[in-house]
C-alpha cells in the first residue's frame, strides 16, 4: 500500500512539473506574440503625438496619449508575467554586479520625476550619508525601485509626500532601503494577501488605481532571488511604508 501510495505520489509530481514547464512555455511564446505588436501601437501613437506627420486636435492628442499609456501599462504587466513565470520556472539568472545604492535610488527618482509632477507629489529623498555598495542585478534592482515608487505615486492623492530612504541595517549586513507614502493605507487583512500575484485587495480602488497586483508580487520575488526581504508596514488612511532589504557587499 504505501509503495502504491510512493508511484503515485512520484506520478503526480511529474504531472506537475510538466505542467509548470507547459505553462512557462506559454507564457514566454505568448509574450513574444503580444510586444511586437504592442511596442508598433507605442511607437506609431508617440511618433503621432510628435506632430511630425501634421498638427493634431486636441481631443486626437488626448486619445493617441490614452492608446501609448494604457499601450505601454499593458507591456508592462506581460514582461511582468513573464518575469514571474521564469522565477516559477528557475530559469531568471541575475547578472550580479558591484552597485553603489545611493547612485540607484537618484536614477530611480529621475526616472519618475514626469510621474511626480503629473501628480504634484513631493518626493524627499534620503539616499546614505557614505557610498553602500551591494552586490546585485542593476536592472533588476532598478526594476524593484521603481514599482515601488510608481506604486506609492500611484496609491496617493495627489499633492502628496513621498519619501525614499536606504541605510544599513542588521549591523551593517544588510541594507534597508524605504519608501514611505501619504496614500490610502492598507488595512492589516490585506496585508496578509499583498504579495500575492493578481490579488486586488479593494475592487473599487483597484478600478480607480489601475492596478493588478503583479507589480509587488514580483518584487517580492526579486528581492528573494537576491537573498533579502520584503515587506510592509501601513494602516487604512495613515499612508504605507514599503521596505526591502539586500546584503551588502562582502568586504564593504
Amino acid at each position: 500500500y504505501l509503495e502504491d501510495q510512493s508511484d503515485e505520489l512520484t506520478r503526480l509530481n511529474t504531472e506537475l512539473e510538466r505542467a509548470s514547464e507547459m505553462k512557462s512555455q506559454f507564457l514566454a511564446n505568448i509574450s513574444h506574440e503580444l510586444r511586437t505588436p504592442l511596442n508598433s501601437i507605442i511607437g506609431f501613437s508617440e511618433m503621432l503625438l510628435t506632430e511630425d506627420l501634421g498638427p493634431l486636435s486636441e481631443t486626437q492628442r488626448d486619445f493617441l496619449a490614452t492608446v501609448a499609456r494604457n499601450g505601454r501599462h499593458l507591456l508592462e504587466l506581460i514582461n511582468d508575467l513573464l518575469d514571474l513565470s521564469k522565477i516559477e520556472a528557475g530559469r531568471l539568472s541575475l547578472q550580479a554586479e558591484t552597485l553603489d545604492l545611493g547612485t540607484m535610488l537618484r536614477d530611480a527618482a529621475e526616472s519618475v520625476r514626469a510621474q511626480l509632477e503629473q501628480r504634484r507629489h513631493h518626493l524627499d529623498l534620503q539616499p546614505p550619508e557614505a557610498p553602500l555598495a551591494i552586490r546585485a542585478d542593476k536592472i533588476r534592482v532598478r526594476q524593484i525601485l521603481l514599482n515601488l515608487l510608481s506604486n506609492a505615486i500611484k496609491f496617493t492623492n495627489d499633492g502628496g509626500r513621498i519619501t525614499m530612504t536606504a541605510r544599513l541595517d542588521d549591523g551593517g549586513r544588510l541594507a534597508r532601503v524605504a519608501v514611505t507614502d501619504t496614500g490610502i493605507g492598507i488595512s492589516a487583512e490585506d496585508q496578509k494577501k499583498l504579495f500575492q500575484e493578481f490579488v486586488q485587495l479593494d475592487a473599487a480602488a483597484s478600478r480607480r488605481y489601475e492596478g493588478t497586483g503583479l507589480g509587488l508580487a514580483l518584487s517580492r520575488r526579486l528581492v528573494e532571488q537576491h537573498g533579502g526581504t520584503m515587506g510592509v508596514d501601513s494602516a487604512v488612511g495613515r499612508g504605507s511604508t514599503f521596505w526591502f532589504t539586500l546584503p551588502v557587499e562582502r568586504g564593504r
